[in-house]
């Protein structure tokens, strides 16, 4: 995966437990496919939180999508790679049909079984 060519506009999905590796792994990819953008779910979590305590409500889901959403929207022409800790069964179908379907992305998912060991 790390020597792959893309030729259609690409979404790689990293899927996997925390601290299994995904972010090794896509700061590695990015380092020699600099094409490609970076969405973190983490840091998109971590902005909900942010405006959770700044606006005093408890809809964290909502402001993490909607990081992620403006974040898609912000590399819409661009390839992208999704670090998905929240990519869960749940939001993974509805994610991967608006990445086809909406933004036009082919998409490459990669899932974590065991820990990354960079080389």
């Amino acid at each position: 995966m790390l020597t792959m060519s893309f030729t259609k506009k690409s979404a790689v999905v990293l899927i996997g437990v925390s601290c299994i590796g995904k972010t090794a792994f896509m700061k590695k990819f990015v380092s020699k496919h600099p094409e490609f953008k970076e969405i973190s779910y983490d840091d998109c979590s971590q902005q909900a939180t942010f405006q959770l305590k700044k606006y005093d409500e408890d809809t964290s889901d909502e402001h993490m999508l909607i990081n992620v959403e403006k974040l898609l929207r912000k590399h819409k022409n661009d390839n992208i790679i999704i670090d998905g800790l929240l990519v869960n069964v749940i939001v993974r179908a509805p994610l991967f049909e608006v990445l086809r379907k909406v933004y036009g992305y082919e998409i490459h998912v990669v899932y974590f079984t065991s820990q990354y060991a960079e080389k």
